[in-house]
């Protein structure tokens, strides 16, 4: 009797967390779904039923904003940001985790309490020191003007996600590798990267998302149209507008979206995988 009770509450218990994760789960999915909704419905549709699945689908949204803004290249730009500043954070990360919590130097615990305490440190207090250290280099209005401030602000949490799947990795394998007369670099290189590939890929993924939504970096740094990423191109599109063209913004909107929908449905798996093994690593 006592173990059908128990299993009677186990099966309550599981029935209320499927039901907390599709609440969740809608209330993260609506604002995709009413966003799709909008860029295919006319204005006065839009106005009078926004929440509603449109009545007749019309690409005349998507139409609009491709000769309005330049969609291809305001994400050829967010691409180029996010892939070199994901890209930068997956080196540097990797190298410092690796020195951090394998070399043994006395100064890694000084490191390592350095690049947490940057976690603490709110972004913007930093804005005008950053803006006045790349003026005096010349580099406003350039690539790595926006590139370096967003690799620096990634790199304490890249430290500490790689440094969590160094710590699981036995170091028998290094000193493995040290008796057959590798060293250090080569160790590194040969063995240890390969190993870390999910918790680089993670970090990877994470990095370029959060890079590709980016808009307050951009607004600061980023000068002139030419370099303009996706963000502040939809965001100058939405203040252009005298009356508010909800069917056009939605299509702005979806249109930059894609990249990193489809770049999150490719690399879930890999990303839940990641995550299960930083949290068991400990």
């Amino acid at each position: 009797m006592k173990h059908f009770l128990n299993r009677k509450q186990l099966g309550r218990h599981g029935f209320i967390r499927k039901g907390v994760l599709l609440l969740f789960s809608v209330i993260f999915l609506f604002p995709l779904y009413w966003m799709v909704c909008l860029s295919f419905k006319t204005q006065s549709e839009a106005s009078a039923s926004p929440f509603s699945p449109p009545r007749s689908f019309s690409f005349d949204n998507f139409k609009s904003v491709l000769n309005q803004i330049d969609i291809a290249g305001g994400m050829l730009n967010s691409f180029l940001y996010a892939f070199a500043v994901a890209s930068l954070v997956c080196v540097f990360c990797t190298m410092a985790a690796y020195a951090i919590y394998r070399m043994h130097k006395r100064s890694a615990k000084f490191v390592e309490r350095y690049f947490v305490l940057g976690l603490a440190v709110p972004g913007m207090c930093l804005v005008v020191p950053v803006f006045l250290i790349l003026k005096s280099l010349g580099l406003i209005g350039t690539f790595w003007a926006v590139v370096i401030p967003c690799v620096t602000g990634n790199l304490a949490t890249g430290i500490l996600l790689i440094g969590a799947f160094i710590k699981a990795l036995p170091k028998e394998l290094e000193e493995a590798a040290a008796i057959d007369g590798c060293g250090s670099v080569r160790c590194f290189l040969k063995i240890i990267v390969p190993l870390l590939r999910p918790g680089i890929t993670t970090r990877f993924v994470l990095t370029f998302l959060n890079i590709w939504n980016e808009y307050g970096t951009f607004k600061i740094f980023c000068l002139g149209k030419s370099r303009q990423p996706i963000t502040l191109m939809i965001a100058g599109f939405f203040n252009s507008k005298y009356a508010l063209h909800w069917g056009e913004i939605g299509a702005a909107i979806l249109m930059s979206s894609i990249p990193a929908i489809i770049m999150y449905c490719i690399c879930n798996k890999q990303l839940a995988n990641a995550m299960t093994i930083g949290s068991m690593s400990k």
